[in-house]
Formats: structure tokens, sequence, C-alpha cells
């Protein structure tokens, strides 16, 4: 939780020693708090006043980090209850379960593999794969071991103590996640000594929390709570209970990071519980389903609900080649909405005619915001013109806008000396528009 300068300089000493590089103790907590320097810096700040602070100065939602430096994954260290507040930070991280008898792992662990999915332009792939442990040692290692190989992120999912400590020796610098189904007091020790994080559960919502309370008087600090239900009500109540509980109340023991585990058979409700998860604070979603049609749609629902709705998605701002155009080939223009800019280019693809598209820097603005906004106008876009050397690229001087904003060709005209050419209102309508118009 975020800390005001005031509440910051409570706890420091107040000798104004100047030894931090600023004039003043209050000076120092001003930057403190705006996270322009360290803690550290005060070299007379007692460990007792540290220690309060940095319990004071932690976010509502734990940040709890799993993985290989090289592909680390962090989940929770969310500030708000809705992201207009502010953002979502940490998209929840996707991933497949797998048992480790599975005769067909290793087919299954390359198809994971290869598997993507690509969303306005960005790829996403499975974070994580968490292995069950089949009670064969010698087959969960193997498992590991394939898994590890492979670069995956782990979750070791055991209720033999034996096997969960042989595998994590296996993956030393991997630092995976460790789910131990049986009782969390058989490996207690085996937690501390590993500095690992680690899974509780329950079926019912209160033991749980009474479990989480325990496990945070103790000490243990990246703890993951999973809710053992396959209740869509169940669920839905404890995740927002929790957050509420971190965020409203400030307890402590609430701001543990919030795991769903779906082996459904059924893809549809698979897709239920996912989506829920996805919607409702779940920090890590874990499925049974290898089907490409679920992690399609639930890479865009993620996509959509982690996207900071005060930073608009973009595309970089430039001429794109779309099919190989030559000195002859149209120019078109529209912004860099990365919305827009993925209906348009697909549409100029599909009229099989090679173009250019000039994309303006509208902050991210679609066409017609950009234009009411003033970002869309004849000297922005002629300054893209200019910056971008269409004038080398083609031989003739005539340029697409986008039929909403028609109002500009006069304009534009005068400014640029090119001829204006009013394009379609949709998109849809621009293979048809330059099979009809253009002529080289």
């Amino acid at each position: 939780m975020a800390l005001s300068a005031l509440e910051i300089y409570k706890f420091l000493p107040k000798t104004n020693c100047k030894k931090c590089g600023q004039p003043t103790c209050l000076a120092f907590a001003m930057k403190l708090a705006a996270k322009q320097i360290e803690l550290s810096q005060c070299p007379f700040l007692t460990e007792d006043a540290k220690q309060k602070l940095n319990e004071l100065s932690e976010p509502p939602m734990r940040t709890v980090t799993f993985g290989t430096p090289e592909k680390e994954v962090k989940i929770g260290g969310d500030l708000v209850l809705f992201r207009h507040e502010k953002k979502f930070y940490n998209p929840t991280p996707l991933g497949i379960i797998l048992d480790s008898s599975d005769e067909k792992l290793e087919e299954k662990i390359n198809y994971i593999k290869e598997l993507r999915i690509e969303r306005v332009g960005e790829e996403f792939k499975i974070d994580f794969l968490a292995i069950k442990d089949s009670g064969e040692l010698s087959q969960f290692i193997t498992a590991v071991n394939i898994i590890s190989h492979n670069g995956f992120p782990l979750i070791l999912i055991s209720d033999s103590r034996e096997n969960i400590s042989s595998a994590v020796r296996k993956l030393k610098g991997h630092r995976p996640i460790v789910y131990y189904r049986g009782e969390i007091d058989d490996i207690i020790d085996f937690l501390k000594e590993s500095d690992l994080p680690f899974i509780i559960s329950d079926t019912q919502s209160q033991s749980l929390w009474k479990k989480a309370e325990e496990i945070y008087n103790s000490g243990f600090k990246n703890v993951i709570l999973h809710l053992e239900s396959s209740s869509l009500n169940e669920l839905l109540k404890f995740n927002t209970i929790q957050r509420r509980l971190a965020i409203l109340k400030g307890k402590r023991f609430a701001s543990f990071p919030t795991l769903i585990l779906v082996e459904e058979e059924d893809i549809f409700r698979q897709l239920a519980l996912c989506s829920l998860g996805i919607c409702k604070y779940t920090d890590v979603l874990i499925s049974s389903c290898l089907d490409k049609a679920l992690w399609n749609a639930l890479v865009t629902l993620r996509f959509n609900i982690y996207t900071d709705p005060q930073k608009p998605v973009t595309v970089e701002p430039k001429v794109y080649s779309i099919g190989t155009p030559s000195e002859n080939s149209p120019v078109l223009v529209t912004t860099n909405f990365s919305l827009t800019y993925y209906t348009v280019a697909p549409e100029i693809e599909n009229s099989k005619i090679p173009s250019y598209l000039l994309v303006v820097d509208t902050e991210g603005m679609s066409v017609l915001t950009a234009w009411a906004a003033d970002k869309f106008n004849e000297k922005v876009i002629s300054s893209w013109m200019e910056r971008e050397n269409l004038k080398g690229l083609v031989n003739h001087r005539r340029l697409i806008i986008p039929g909403y904003v028609a109002v500009l060709s006069g304009k534009l005209e005068e400014v640029t000396g090119w001829e204006i050419i009013v394009g379609p209102k949709e998109a849809s309508g621009i293979p048809k528009f330059l099979k009809q118009i253009w002529r080289n």
C-alpha cells in the first residue's frame, strides 16, 4: 500500500543530516513516497523502522515469482479492485497440467511448445506447465526433466514429500512452485529451507483463510491459495471477498495470490471456470485442456482485461508495406490505434493489390476520435508524409484517406499538393474500392 510522505516521515530519524543527499528528512520522505530514491539511502534508519516501513509499503496483493531468471513469471501485485481505478498488473499466467504417467507426455509437451496465439500483432504462448505426480518417483523425475529442458516454468503437484524434494533438487535454479497435496505441516521444514513459493488448499474458504493466516504469521510470504471447488458461485465469492479483504480491510493473510485448477471434461465448463478466473481476480490459472480454441478465447479475454484502460494499445507509426508494393502502388493513411490497424491491414491484403499504409501517430486514437481531438488533421498527416518520405516511395501523388474524414480532403490537398482520394468508411469496403479505383 502506498504511503504518503508524512506517514514515512514518522519513521525517519528527523536529524536532517543530509547524508542521504536530501536537505531534510521530510524532503527524503517526499522523494521516497514518489519512489525516486531507495529506503537504504538513509544511514540512520533503525532496523525496526525499516521493517515497519517495508511492511506498510507492501502492495495489498503480494507479488510472487517463479521460473528461471530468463523465463520469470510474476503473479499477483494488484493495487485496486477495479481496472478503471488504475490498472491490473501481471496478467494471469495460463498453464496446462500434465500427468507424469502419461505415455504421450513428450508429444503433448512438444505440441504445447509450438502452440502460438496471435492477438493484435502480439504472439502469446502457454506460460508454464504443472506436472502431477502419479506416485512413481522415476516417472515424476523424468517428466520434470523433460519439461524443464523445454524451458517451461513449473508447478510440482504431488502427495509425496520424497518425490517433491527429489524433484526440487533436480530443478536447482528453476524456482518451481510446490503444491504438496498432503498435510502442509509434513513439509513445512523443507519449504522453509528451500524458500520456494508453495500452494495451500482447502475445500472451504473459511478454512483456507485460517490456514493462510497461520502461514502468514509463521513468516511465509511466497504463498498461493487454492480453493478446491468447481462451483462458479463459490469461486466468485472466494476471489471477490479475498480481494476486498486485502485491499479494503488491509488483511495481510488475504494478500496471497489465488489459483484455479480446472480439470473438467466438458470444454465449455472449462471455458466458464477459466473465464471467471480471469475476469475475477484469479492470479494463476491451470487447465487440463489442450484444445487451441479454448486458449485462443482465454488469451483474448486476458488481453482485454489486462489492457491499461488509460493507455490505448498502439502500433508503431510508420509506413507499412502490405504485399510487395512498388513505386506505382496505392498509398493509404490511417491512425496508430492497434484495432484500427489490424482491421485495415488485412483488408488491404485481401484486395490482392500491394499497397503502402501510412500509420500516423494519433496517441492510439481511432480515426474519428483522433479527428475530433485534432490529432488527425492535414498538418499531422502532412508532417508524417514528409517524415516517411512518401515522395521517394512512389512516382504518383495520390493519397487515400478514410471515408469518415472526407472533410480533410480539401485542406490536405492544399497543404501537400497531392490528389486526395476519399476511401470507404468501413475497412470491409477496401478490397472492392481498391480494385475499382486503382489503375497502375
